[in-house]
């Protein structure tokens, strides 16, 4: 269940008690917990607080662990790290201002307090640094002799687990008993009894996990959850805080859910494809393309086909787990699709997130269901292609049998490469033309030049004057655009904003498209190392993409180019990149980008604001001239 763990009993000796990691653990530490970049490790705070010494706005830094919502339907979430000298500890957000996913890497900055002696912080201020942590936090096991002093808040263990706040911790092979609802108890050995704690949960959460410890009542099983030193004044007790009912696994144990209408809700109507994430039976899942089907119909869910305008066309709807899913024993799916010819949709599956095993789903205009039985499965994607794909239901049997692997996000510059663009130097004047590379051959880090295109600059008000070049001018090719904006700093002249489309529609046609612009830190911004000015913004154009024929500025769809005008920023791991605009491509409303690589192509597709592919951005690498 536990990758990289090691026992909480390698570790209470530590010196001053501390839970000392390998050195893999140390991400960034020396820069983000320096006293002179203002950051304070989660270690000290804790400890200030347990000393009553915390005092004033601390920001800090760290690894979300775990995301939930409570019973005020508030979003919070659990996060820890190691510091500079390998001390581990880990706090809770509650009530976050921003929606963030296990794995995410945040900076918050607030002032802690400690809650029924719960080191916490109450709507903090919150900004997503990374989407993943390249030294994934390791989940420490815990064992009887940690526990056994658990309500003496004078003994050596109790005050050792206080500075470690609610880090993620583990009980493998012990003896699960439940007390009440949202309590129950574990026990090491039938000697050491561990409190669990589980109320108060938003959604179905409590109830899932109450469920799940009356089915197991009596038998041993492996838990994780979040250590919680609880101490009143007047009741001590070392417990452990359970937020999802798939933390708690018992070995050969049949479960199973269905997905269909009555627990997958809140799809949307968005006609070009909603993109969200839904939690049912403890798992999170996301749709990715998906549609609500009308009252009437018995399908709880539309995945719409891939378009298939540019290159290699969009990603196809989806359906998938987002958490492992511990041991899937077989996957049945109830549905139909639109027609019966083209390409069919697919059922693929596998040990992580990017299910490398594949089978197809026969095209039929009846509703019929396919079961596939399989093994060492934790993930899976329903996904169409050519077709409409209607679901009707999804049942998935699964055996709790652990533990799930771990999964480490790939880069999205893995085997990619690029070059920094050709851009125009001097001044810009009408005319003005710009041969870049379309294509290269690369030897090493070395690369030649294979074929190029010319672009033109002109500007809107010169079109204006001169419709007559209108044609040649405009450019709407997601490729075209971006490489447009690299060179010259700016959007083609066919590209207006929404208050002055029908004037340009009477120059430009079919050709017109919409251009906005941002300096937000938030939403998909936080899935690229943006460069930023001397305020600390970044600035971005959105440049409209039409993936359909009845594109107009009350119909954008879901296709957009994004120019960061300052670029990417070396510090943050965009290495060898210089000072030029960098260009992304979505082709489904910010769900996964694809970088332009300024040689004529976009590399590897990744999440941006979802979770559908297995990549998160990389750096590939710049290439320089032979």
């Amino acid at each position: 269940m536990v990758a990289a763990a090691i026992t909480f009993s390698q570790l209470i000796n530590l010196e001053i008690f501390g839970v000392r990691g390998n050195d893999s653990e140390i991400v960034n530490c020396d820069y983000y917990f320096d006293e002179n970049n203002g950051y304070t490790s989660i270690y000290e705070i804790v400890s200030d607080l347990n000393s009553s010494s915390a005092s004033g706005t601390y920001k800090t830094w760290g690894t979300v662990t775990k995301y939930y919502q409570d019973s005020s339907n508030y979003n919070n979430f659990y996060m820890q790290s190691t510091d500079k000298n390998g001390y581990v500890a880990g706090i809770m957000i509650y009530r976050s201002n921003l929606s963030v996913s296990e794995g995410n890497v945040v900076t918050v900055i607030g002032s802690p307090t400690l809650y029924n002696n719960l080191p916490e912080f109450v709507n903090p201020s919150i900004e997503l640094d990374y989407t993943a942590n390249s030294s994934p936090v390791t989940t420490y096991i815990t064992d009887g002799y940690f526990w056994k002093n658990g309500t003496d808040r004078n003994s050596s263990e109790f005050i050792a687990a206080q500075r470690l706040g609610v880090i993620k911790i583990s009980m493998q092979d012990v003896l699960l008993s439940y007390v009440s609802s949202g309590n129950a108890t574990a026990t090491f050995g039938g000697v050491t009894n561990v409190p669990l704690y589980y109320s108060f949960l938003g959604g179905s959460n409590t109830t899932d996990i109450n469920n799940v410890v009356i089915t197991r009542d009596g038998q041993t099983v492996d838990i994780i959850g979040y250590l919680h030193c609880f101490d009143n004044g007047y009741e001590v007790k070392m417990q452990c805080l359970i937020r999802s009912a798939s933390d708690i696994v018992g070995e050969g144990i049949n479960s199973s859910f269905t997905l269909s209408s009555t627990n997958y809700p809140n799809i949307g109507s968005y006609n070009t494809g909603n993109y969200d994430q839904v939690s049912v039976s403890g798992f999170y899942f996301e749709h990715y393309r998906a549609v609500e089907p009308g009252y009437s119909d018995p399908e709880f869910m539309i995945l719409l086909p891939y378009v298939n305008q540019y290159g290699d066309g969009s990603a196809p709807g989806a359906l998938y787990n987002m958490t492992a899913i511990n041991d899937i024993e077989s996957i049945s799916i109830t549905y139909r699709t639109e027609t019966s010819s083209g390409d069919k949709p697919t059922l693929s599956y596998g040990s992580n997130p990017l299910c490398e095993s594949e089978v197809e789903l026969n095209l039929s205009t009846d509703a019929v269901t396919y079961t596939k039985e399989v093994s060492h499965v934790d993930y899976f994607k329903i996904e169409t292609s050519e077709n409409v794909l209607y679901i009707h239901s999804i049942e998935i049997d699964y055996a709790n049998e652990g533990p799930a692997p771990s999964f480490d996000y790939l880069s999205a510059g893995n085997d990619q490469v690029r070059i920094n663009p050709v851009t125009s130097s001097g001044a810009l004047y009408e005319g003005k033309s710009v041969t870049v590379p379309a294509s290269v051959s690369h030897d090493g880090t070395y690369y030649t030049v294979q074929s190029t295109k010319t672009y033109t600059y002109y500007s809107y008000s010169y079109i204006s004057s001169y419709p007559g070049l209108a044609s040649s001018a405009a450019y709407t090719d997601p490729v075209d655009v971006a490489a447009f904006f690299a060179i010259f700093d700016t959007y083609p002249p066919n590209y207006v904003v929404r208050s002055s489309y029908s004037s340009a529609y009477s120059i430009f046609g079919d050709a017109t498209r919409c251009v906005s612009v941002y300096s937000r830190t938030d939403g998909y911004a936080t899935a690229v190392p943006y460069k930023t000015d001397s305020f600390g913004s970044p600035l971005y154009y959105e440049c409209d993409i039409a993936l359909t024929s009845d594109y107009s500025s009350n119909n954008r769809g879901v296709g957009r180019v994004v120019c960061w005008v300052y670029g990417f920023d070396p510090l943050k791991g965009a290495v060898n990149y210089d000072d030029s605009p960098t260009a992304v491509y979505t082709d489904d409303h910010y769900a996964t980008f694809q970088e332009y690589l300024n040689i004529g192509s976009f590399g590897t597709r990744y999440n941006a604001e979802m979770s559908p592919t297995g990549y998160t951005w990389g750096c590939a690498t710049t290439l320089i001239p032979a």
